[in-house]
């Protein structure tokens, strides 16, 4: 476009021609081209030029170098994002499991072994006659508690020695037991007199049903009552238990079942009962003793489970598992901060799988799946749903046995086991995604050098560790049977091919320890042998070739983080982040 100086040029010239009365006069044409449209000609040129100097078109150089800047502060945004949002989710997690957490429930197991169960007289059990004098004068009385401290006389039953805990209804007795002549005995002893009653196991166990004193069992021989059932077998979907693991056998569910009384003088009875009639004799292997107990106080339930195992040699040995827990939430005892973080911690679970399925959706399943992290969170989202689960199946079982126990009137056996399993269980689930979640948060410190290189370190010596482990499990199951045989029926830790090699395997990383007298007594010159050549070999030469892996993997991945130029970090991303918000506001 001509500007309006050059136009009053241009029309000059070509008026210099003409006829005077045809020249337009130069007074009227300066009035025409006014100072004021000039000024308006040079500010239009003004922002022409500045407007070409702004948008000049960029290098591609220029342009790979501000997109490359933008994913890097893309890829800080959302890890940023992500720390704030796992890191609340985290705290949160941690209040509500610990909140939730009685302090005290140690101190009612413990209350319970000392008590009711009398864990040093109950494991001090050595034959079926111990027995029955720790079950009529120990374990019933502490029950059936009849009186206080003061000699006052209690109406109530189900009050145990524990006067604040209750007995939820009866106490069940489920007895396992083998069937006759289910061993061989040897042809040169044939000739002793006796029967051979092997161990127990799921092809010898007795699951017949029999009268009175074991004598074959005959239809309508008797009324159908309390005292018939100790013969009658049950199995283990009728009595509602799970397979037990026992120290010289699993044991079934199943069994011979009967209940004590209600009160001290009836449970009295039915021990007299079962004694007069040889309800335990040689083919008894395991004896189950089931009762749970509640604390109001504390609202704890306490499910009690003692085992009496006697071996085919005659040998007695006891277990027990009390297992303490909170059956019934009361959110008015858990405080209000406990059922804040309880509901932040859920729906910030939720969000933490709502951002899941996004990621997931915006990558393939190959690209998903690649990276660790993406794993462990899909398995913390999984365990977040798997507990909800179980915590509403959970309550909606105790809601039932609980409503069974008042039906019942405390004259059943009211079954908590699979209630405790569950809520075992519950806890388990628990525990885990406490622990991937803490675990998880290593990907929040990995912007830290000293982070990376220890994630390097693991990278490169699992290479050279799993050789080095795997000849370390050769030379432990080397040493293991050497010492089976040597030491196993002297000393408990190596009586079985496992418990030798745990107590070998652990006292060879420094997590336990060797009784080397043992070792002594069996033979003084074998012993020390063993000893020394297990140490030079184990702890001496194969430790230290596993401590310089890990040394030599830890100064490679140092050197090569060394080497990494970090141009844009999370400190920059911060800076500009700030820097940018205090520009915007101003």
């Amino acid at each position: 476009m001509p500007s309006i100086k050059k136009q009053y040029e241009q029309h000059s010239s070509e008026n210099q021609g003409s006829p005077s009365w045809m020249q337009p006069s130069t007074s009227r044409h300066a009035r025409d081209v006014s100072t004021e449209e000039i000024e308006m000609d040079e500010l239009f040129n003004h922002r022409t030029q500045v407007q070409e100097k702004e948008y000049t078109p960029l290098e591609m150089k220029d342009i790979l170098e501000r997109e490359r800047r933008e994913r890097i502060r893309a890829w800080w945004t959302d890890h940023l994002r992500d720390f704030l949002t796992f890191f609340i989710y985290l705290i949160t997690l941690y209040c509500a499991v610990f909140g939730s957490r009685d302090d005290m429930a140690y101190y009612s197991t413990s209350s319970i072994k000392n008590t009711i169960v009398y864990s040093d007289i109950f494991s001090e059990i050595t034959s079926t006659k111990v027995f029955l004098i720790y079950m009529s004068e120990v374990l019933i009385p502490a029950l059936h508690q009849g009186e206080l401290y003061n000699h006052e006389k209690i109406n109530e039953t189900g009050i145990t020695a524990v006067y604040n805990t209750k007995l939820l209804g009866l106490v069940r007795l489920r007895q396992l037991r083998v069937k006759n002549e289910t061993c061989n005995v040897a042809t040169e002893l044939r000739g002793l007199r006796g029967r051979c009653r092997a161990q127990f196991s799921f092809s010898t166990e007795d699951t017949k049903n029999y009268s009175l004193s074991w004598s074959p069992f005959v239809a309508n021989s008797f009324k159908l009552s309390r005292n018939k059932s100790p013969w009658l077998y049950r199995a283990g979907w009728e009595s509602g238990t799970v397979l037990a693991k026992g120290e010289f056998a699993w044991y079934p569910g199943g069994g011979y079942i009967t209940t004590l009384g209600r009160t001290l003088e009836n449970s009295l009875t039915v021990m007299k009962f079962l004694k007069r009639y040889n309800w335990f004799d040689h083919h008894t292997r395991a004896i189950f003793i089931d009762f749970t107990t509640y604390n109001a106080n504390r609202n704890i339930f306490n499910v009690v489970n003692l085992i009496v195992e006697i071996s085919a040699e005659g040998a007695v040995v006891t277990s027990q598992n009390i297992e303490t827990l909170k059956l019934l939430l009361n959110y008015h005892e858990l405080g209000l901060s406990t059922v804040v973080a309880m509901v932040l911690c859920s729906l910030m679970l939720c969000v933490f799988i709502v951002r899941q399925m996004t990621r997931f959706g915006r990558t393939s399943v190959r690209s998903y799946f690649t990276a660790w992290y993406n794993i462990i969170d899909l398995i913390i989202a999984l365990l977040g749903i798997t507990i909800v689960g179980l915590y509403l199946l959970r309550s909606k079982y105790v809601s039932m046995l609980i409503k069974h126990l008042e039906e019942a009137d405390g004259n059943e056996y009211v079954n908590f086991t699979w209630a405790a399993y569950w809520q075992v269980t519950l806890l388990h689930f628990i525990a885990a995604l406490l622990c991937l979640s803490t675990f998880r948060a290593w990907k929040l410190l990995r912007f830290g050098r000293q982070f990376r290189s220890f994630e390097h370190t693991l990278i490169q010596a699992s290479k050279a560790l799993v050789p080095v482990t795997f000849i370390m499990v050769i030379v432990v199951i080397g040493f293991t049977g050497i010492a089976y045989v040597i030491i196993g029926h002297t000393s408990y830790p190596f009586s079985k091919m496992y418990y030798t090699f745990s107590t070998l395997f652990f006292n060879g990383i420094g997590l336990g320890e060797l009784d080397y007298e043992v070792f002594f007594a069996v033979d003084y010159i074998i012993g020390p042998v063993f000893i020394i050549i297990y140490w030079l070999t184990f702890i001496i030469f194969l430790i230290n070739v596993f401590i310089t892996v890990i040394n030599l993997a830890y100064e490679n991945a140092r050197d090569k983080v060394s080497l990494i130029h970090e141009e844009y970090t999370m400190t920059d991303y911060v800076k500009e982040e700030i820097k940018y918000h205090f520009t915007h506001r101003k």
